[in-house]
């Protein structure tokens, strides 16, 4: 067996806005491998999270190419529901932006709320 353990964290950081450029407080991120394989129950190339305040985020993730996207808060299914379907990941990754990272490596995102 091999253990590797690294200090250089690989994540997406940036913030959420609505139609109009103004930060978005009610709204979850979404990160999700581009590879289908990924797609399954508490799987690592899947994360999510709420925006602060100010629109801003950050999600850790492995090294690798995702779909990001932003929700409305009210519209974000939760981890788990995400990760068992993946005709939700499908309609997500249609719309949403794709990253490419590398290890130690955070991008930014700028990222807008669909309008309902």
């Amino acid at each position: 067996m091999e253990v590797v353990l690294t200090s250089r964290l690989t994540g997406i950081a940036g913030t959420v806005t609505d139609d109009r450029d103004q930060p978005v407080a009610d709204a979850t991120v979404i990160a999700f491998a581009a590879d289908r394989s990924s797609w399954y129950a508490q799987s690592r190339f899947i994360a999510s999270t709420t925006v602060t305040k100010s629109g801003g985020f950050i999600l850790r993730v492995p090294p690798g190419s995702y779909f990001v996207a932003a929700l409305d808060a009210r519209d974000a299914p939760d981890a788990i529901e995400i990760g068992v379907d993946p005709e939700l990941l499908r309609t997500l990754g249609a719309s949403a932006l794709r990253l490419t990272l590398n290890e130690g490596e955070e991008k930014t995102a700028r990222l807008r709320v669909p309008a309902r």
